[in-house]
């Protein structure tokens, strides 16, 4: 019993590193997907550039602050021109300015996902493989739905099935990485 105890008391602090390499190590891999992952990856399926048939049933998502995004960007270049707006009090001049906000805030969020998912799991056990699964279906649902609430990106009904799978590939990437990297980083240190 004793074992078992000492097996499943977890250190926060230890969490917390561990959490913020493995988030590290997920961003950085997370981007190389992003490289190497060919344009039509998901053409394959039928009817993948077309908006999902069930999603438009679904009721209408609105954004609550009204929309902060603009045509073509992506959720993280609308957070990263609207902090450096409200910062800065003016608008970022470039093309390359808005790609760097863009990985600023891929950063801070790979970062920040990792240090929670280290500071607030509960075992160190190789069911982690199971958690990435579900961590990945719960950032993707957030950076899906609630992103769409919050006006940073378009309503996820009018995606084609593509974008859904690209997004969902890309959060399962991250997390299997983030959560196997977190857990053998805790046992080692």
């Amino acid at each position: 019993m004793g074992k078992w105890l000492r097996l499943n008391t977890i250190d926060r602090r230890k969490g917390f590193v561990a959490g913020l390499i493995g988030g590290a190590v997920g961003v950085l891999v997370m981007q190389a997907y992003w490289r190497i992952l060919p344009q039509d990856a998901f053409d394959w399926l039928p009817h993948s550039r077309e908006p999902v048939e069930a999603a438009r049933k679904l009721p209408a998502i609105e954004p609550l602050l009204g929309r902060r995004y603009l045509p073509d960007e992506a959720a993280a270049v609308a957070v990263g021109r609207t902090v450096y707006r409200l910062i800065t009090g003016r608008q970022p001049r470039s093309l390359e300015e808005r790609d760097r906000l863009r990985w600023l805030v891929l950063w801070a969020w790979g970062l920040g996902s990792g240090v929670a998912y280290g500071a607030t799991r509960t075992t160190t056990r190789p069911r982690d493989l199971a958690g990435g699964f579900f961590y990945g279906l719960r950032l993707w649902f957030g950076d899906t739905v609630l992103t769409g609430l919050l006006g940073l990106k378009p309503d996820p009904r009018q995606w084609p099935l593509r974008e859904h799978l690209l997004w969902l590939t890309t959060h399962w990437v991250y997390t299997f990485v983030t959560t196997q990297v977190t857990r053998l980083l805790y046992r080692a240190l």
